[in-house]
């Protein structure tokens, strides 16, 4: 896989999938959009908040919401450096995988922006939106797959650089995982929740 990350305006150019859209008719089952979720994510402790939307938390209290790290206020880096820790984190990947990984873009985007079903203060860390490997019966092309990473809700939630390379490790790898079909449980199982 090509660990290029694109820097990209929220989304409003981007190829989206819709069940409704012309090019994705030929699709068997829906879309699917998985976030992992930030800090203030405020959805319901099933972590789904419409359609095709699965929440994944992390280290959470009774109500399922992911805890800002005690005495987190926040790290500073470029453009460049989180842009670069992400390609770090995407050339990690073992390459048994990363020549599975195949018409996919990476985009790092500055905040999420909640669907209108969502709760206005829902923040993820990551988004990935598309069809998994595992349900891509036959399909003879597609429109590439998403992964999102959200650069302000990993500053916001950790106290230095180190802790934030480790949570943008973490959130990519998660994104790339639901790629592969792998679901929130598992991955919270496997300690990359």
């Amino acid at each position: 896989m090509d660990s290029t990350v694109s820097r990209h305006d929220g989304g409003v150019d981007s190829p989206q999938h819709h069940p409704d859209h012309p090019d994705q008719s030929d699709q068997t089952g829906p879309p699917h959009s998985s976030g992992h979720a930030g800090p203030e994510n405020s959805g319901n402790s099933d972590h789904s908040d419409g359609p095709g939307q699965s929440r994944s938390p992390g280290p959470s209290d009774d109500s399922g919401q992911r805890e800002r790290p005690h005495g987190a206020i926040g790290v500073e880096m470029s453009e460049e450096d989180f842009d670069r820790a992400v390609s770090d984190a995407l050339e990690a990947i073992p390459p048994a995988l990363a020549e599975r990984l195949s018409n996919v873009a990476v985009f790092v985007e500055e905040e999420y922006e909640p669907e209108p079903w969502e709760d206005a203060g829902t923040e993820l860390l990551g988004l990935y939106d598309g069809i998994p490997l595992t349900e891509r019966a036959g399909m003879p092309w597609q429109l590439p797959d998403r992964i999102v990473i959200f650069r302000g809700p990993l500053l916001r939630m950790c106290r230095d650089r180190e802790e934030l390379v480790e949570e943008i490790t973490v959130t990519v790898v998660h994104e790339v995982a639901h790629f592969f079909g792998i679901d929130d449980a598992t991955l919270h199982s496997l300690g990359w929740g």
